[in-house]
């Protein structure tokens, strides 16, 4: 269960699987809290975390992180509060972002030492030095130095579209050097330990989730069957909190503190187990605690990226900021931009009525079909959803004499032609009152006749036009050029351009749900809500790059990957006049300029 703040800030997250414990002479709840200052920054956060790296699930004790910044968005200082209390504090250098882990008694760290020329950190921990490639890529860590024998080492190497392809460790054990391998290939990874044993893995999404198929080639290790399946379900962030096998059986349990770090870790099942690689934010950790995101690495304990960021100012004006200092509320994909984790049935609901709103002439939401190509992503759904979800029976008809009730043909809906149910239309002159309910007014004025009453002609057979009146002898009446919505909500007299606009008008009075999923049986106010509520079960992604083969959930997410390829930067800075190709991008970018100002 998750509670915000109006904004949109994480407040709280109760897990309510698990029980309350006690351990330590505490209480230990399963909720974690967060809190922020005024500029949507995480400044302390409570929660559980594991006591003394136990394997005990109920080993866990209550702790508060605090956590300070600087005015260049760096972070300066974290108190951690609980029965392992630690403060860490950073330094900043002084002509840039770029900052270092400082210890008591530490002489000032030197910065032309610690950081390379383009800004890449060249020392993981004191000693473990970083190599990094002339395309600011990290090539090798050494977390193991030796005056006598070969050191520790870690190397990568990487493909043309800087895809990570290859990693190789070396370590000296009982007087020898050992080499353990990964090899990464699309969907496919191959794991070589140095004991010769050689394992293929298989990774596939499910929605949020992911499983995973592990093969051996030759025998198994002890306690592990062959092709044995594991789900890794996740969190609103995409961190790995529960592994399980095909039974259903739990692996492993896992906790993150809110900038990375592992708050508990519970090995249910040893042998299968130790094979799990994802952990924060659903990515690779490897042996050196770095976080592969694949542009970049991520060092939780620092809090921060270990090299600049590879897009620019995209995601800020400090280079090596993680996602705004806001971590349980941002994602990074790939390490360039932190961007917010909406559910699919939220955007296709900011899309429905963006195009809504569109087709009615609303500048705004010009500019959101526009840039996010909203109206796209409602046609592909529509267009291929349509054929797969039946539509509700029509609504029955209200039982009123008069005025009379006419089926009409349905209305063009030009942006998302998606097939829907048809409601009784009620064609009345205007001022009448009706007690309908699931019904389409359609209102039209009568020219006053001779004798003061409506002719019985338009009585009998009203037609609505787009004039100022019809004439109760039919005769042609000027046409003035302006098309009045015709379509009147009877509840709170709203005019509205279109049947369909009235029909989904109408389900905020009435609260009906007519769109129900078979699968979960949640209930929906529009089909589109339910075509991308459906997806979450399918794991469906229609949408292909023709480029890299990559395939996605919507269109819109297409058209935003699309620009890695082109290039396209279509969103300008009015200040300073640097290009995005993301909105947000530039959003966050306008805020940098906010606190200069």
């Amino acid at each position: 269960h998750y509670a915000y703040d109006p904004v949109g800030n994480l407040l709280q997250v109760d897990d309510r699987s698990k029980a309350t414990t006690y351990f330590k002479n505490q209480r230990i709840d399963p909720v974690s809290t967060y809190t922020y200052d005024t500029r949507d920054r995480l400044i302390s956060a409570t929660g559980r975390e594991v006591y003394r790296a136990a394997n005990d699930p109920n080993a866990q004790v209550n702790y508060r992180e605090e956590y300070e910044y600087d005015a260049g968005n760096n972070v300066v200082l974290l108190r951690h509060l609980g029965e392992q209390p630690f403060t860490r504090r950073w330094v900043v250098a002084s002509d840039s972002n770029r900052s270092v882990i400082h210890h008591d008694g530490d002489s000032p760290p030197d910065f032309d030492r610690e950081f390379d020329g383009n800004g890449n950190q060249t020392q993981l921990l004191r000693g473990q030095l970083m190599h990094w490639d002339a395309r600011n890529q990290l090539s090798q860590v050494a977390p193991v130095l030796r005056e006598e024998g070969p050191d520790d080492r870690e190397l990568y190497r990487y493909g043309g579209g800087g895809k990570r392809l290859r990693k190789v460790r070396c370590a000296l054990a009982s007087g020898r050097t050992v080499l353990s391998e990964v090899r990464y290939l699309p969907g496919l990874e191959i794991h070589r330990a140095a004991n010769g044993e050689e394992r293929h893995v298989l990774e596939a999404e499910a929605g949020r989730n992911a499983v995973r198929l592990l093969h051996w080639v030759g025998a198994p290790p002890n306690g592990v069957d062959n092709d044995h399946l594991s789900y890794s379900l996740t969190d609103h962030l995409g961190s790995s909190l529960l592994e399980l096998d095909e039974q259903g059986e739990v692996l492993s349990e896992e906790g993150y503190l809110p900038f990375g770090g592992r708050a508990w870790w519970i090995e249910h099942h040893g042998a299968k187990a130790t094979y799990k690689t994802r952990g924060y934010s659903g990515k690779e950790r490897d042996a050196t605690g770095l976080y592969y995101y694949g542009y970049r690495y991520y060092a939780p304990w620092q809090q921060r990226w270990i090299n600049p960021d590879p897009a620019g100012e995209v995601d800020g004006l400090n280079l090596f900021c993680f996602v705004s200092n806001s971590p349980v509320r941002y994602i990074d994909r790939d390490g360039r931009v932190g961007v917010e984790d909406l559910t699919d049935a939220y955007l296709l609901e900011l899309a429905r009525d963006a195009a809504n709103a569109f087709a009615q002439g609303d500048r705004v939401a010009a500019e959101l079909v526009t840039a996010f190509a909203e109206a796209d992503l409602v046609q592909g759904l529509a267009k291929q959803l349509a054929d797969e979800i039946p539509e509700p029976p029509p609504s029955p008809k209200p039982a009123i004499a008069s005025p009379l009730v006419h089926e009409l043909p349905p209305v063009t809906d030009t942006l998302a032609p998606a097939p829907r149910e048809t409601l009784p239309v009620i064609v009345q002159p205007v001022g009448t009152l009706t007690t309908a309910t699931n019904a389409i007014v359609v209102s039209y004025e009568l020219a006053p006749s001779p004798s003061g009453a409506a002719s019985e002609n338009v009585r009998n057979e009203p037609q609505p036009s787009t004039s100022a009146a019809a004439s109760s002898s039919g005769a042609e009446q000027p046409n003035t050029g302006r098309k009045r919505k015709r379509f009147v909500c009877p509840t709170c007299d709203k005019s509205l351009g279109s049947d369909i606009g009235l029909e989904r008008h109408m389900r905020t009075h009435t609260g009906e749900m007519p769109f129900q999923c078979d699968v979960c049986q949640n209930r929906f106010k529009l089909l589109q809500h339910l075509q991308a509520h459906k997806r979450i079960h399918t794991g469906e992604r229609a949408f292909k790059c023709e480029v890299c083969g990559l395939s996605f959930i919507d269109g819109s997410t297409l058209t935003r990957h699309m620009r890695t390829h082109t290039g396209e930067r279509p969103f300008q800075c009015d200040i300073c006049h640097t290009t995005f190709n993301q909105k947000s991008a530039l959003t966050k970018h306008n805020r940098g300029h906010a606190r200069a100002r």
